[in-house]
């Protein structure tokens, strides 16, 4: 299962460098070009993979400012809020 480690507001610092130990990006820029090869993934894939531990998670899937993305490369599920602007990465657990 994939698990919640932070978002794209709370995972860098002042500098642009990343934050999280578990995210494989470095810092912002990284983070902009791994998000060019994102690819879109089902709700049901989605869910079958991600443990939705918070009711503001629930509350995006299926919502029509909601995409549901995967990084291949770097095996993250994100959830990218349209709305606010916001990735939320979920990795491996």
């Amino acid at each position: 299962m994939y698990y919640f480690v932070g978002s794209c507001t709370s995972s860098f610092d002042e500098d642009a460098e990343c934050t999280i130990p578990e995210l494989p990006y470095r810092d912002v820029v990284e983070f902009a070009q791994a998000e060019e090869s994102y690819t879109t993934v089902s709700i049901k894939r989605f869910e079958d993979n991600v443990a939705i531990q918070a009711k503001a998670f629930e509350k995006l899937v299926g919502k029509k400012s909601t995409e549901l993305l995967y990084d291949k490369e770097n095996d993250i599920f994100i959830m990218y809020d349209g709305v606010k602007d916001i990735h939320y990465f979920f990795i491996r657990g």
